[in-house]
């Protein structure tokens, strides 16, 4: 009975000395990596090797235990970090930074960039022309690049100043056309009498259009038989547009350079 009794005081007393010291805040759970990881803007590093970022990792955020974390899906210009599984941290986040640049390191862009016409592709987003891209030039470091002045037919792709690439390259494309999602030109193209302009220079004719007609997408368009008062305009078959609309136009005329009359009739 006596060792029972025993038993049971011990029990209790590890019972209470464990609500102590849990009480006290000496146990640790799990926690939140980005409690310790604020800063995750590395700015510019020297390479994005896992022992140069988590140097800086650590430089900027000084509570991080970094030997708590990985890292993984590093690329150029960002790295996810995460717990290692020790039990200290849960949670992700992501980390970017920018590589210093040798510029005589940096590969002119058509070197990888070859195969320029992707074809017939579903839409101009992004995520779609870079698989494109990708998947037409093997060699092609796809997170080294960004794509600016996008149309429905062509993007402008250049580095994005990590330093691998220099230049830039245009390449076109087609999109997957839907008949049953093509607009009648005429319900964009409604302001047909362009008035007086300048010249009937597509770029000068297409100008007028978009002043005198918001809605219509001039990307989405292109013109033919164009003479001095009139040109056709339809589709340029990109899938926006289906049909045709006659413009009308008349031409600035610069009068002939005037002579005094009484420079040449002069009296005998």
């Amino acid at each position: 009975m006596k060792k029972l009794l025993c038993l049971i005081s011990s029990l209790t007393l590890i019972s209470s000395w464990s609500t102590s010291v849990i009480s006290c805040g000496l146990f640790v759970g799990k926690k939140e990596i980005n409690e310790d990881l604020k800063v995750t803007n590395l700015g510019e590093i020297s390479d994005n090797q896992d022992t140069t970022i988590i140097a800086r990792l650590k430089e900027l955020n000084s509570e991080l235990q970094i030997d708590s974390i990985k890292l993984s899906n590093t690329t150029n210009s960002k790295t996810l970090v995460s717990s290692n599984g020790n039990g200290i941290y849960k949670g992700s986040v992501e980390v970017v930074f920018s590589l210093k640049v040798d510029p005589s390191l940096e590969i002119d862009l058509n070197q990888h960039l070859k195969v320029t016409n992707l074809g017939e592709i579903s839409d101009n987003q992004d995520t779609t022309i870079i698989a494109r891209l990708k998947e037409l030039n093997s060699e092609l470091n796809v997170d080294s690049i960004k794509l600016s002045n996008t149309t429905n037919s062509k993007t402008l792709v250049s580095s994005n100043g990590n330093g691998i690439y220099k230049g830039t390259v245009e390449v076109v494309f087609s999109l997957k056309v839907d008949p049953s999602l093509e607009i009648d030109l005429n319900q964009h193209l409604k302001v047909t009498d362009l008035g007086e302009i300048s010249d009937n220079q597509d770029t000068t004719i297409i100008a007028r259009l978009k002043e005198l007609n918001s809605e219509l997408q001039v990307d989405s368009i292109k013109l033919s038989n164009t003479t001095n008062s009139k040109t056709l305009v339809s589709s340029n078959g990109n899938g926006i547009y289906k049909g045709n609309v006659e413009v009308m136009f008349s031409l600035k005329v610069t009068p002939p350079l005037e002579i005094d009359l009484n420079q040449h009739l002069k009296s005998n």
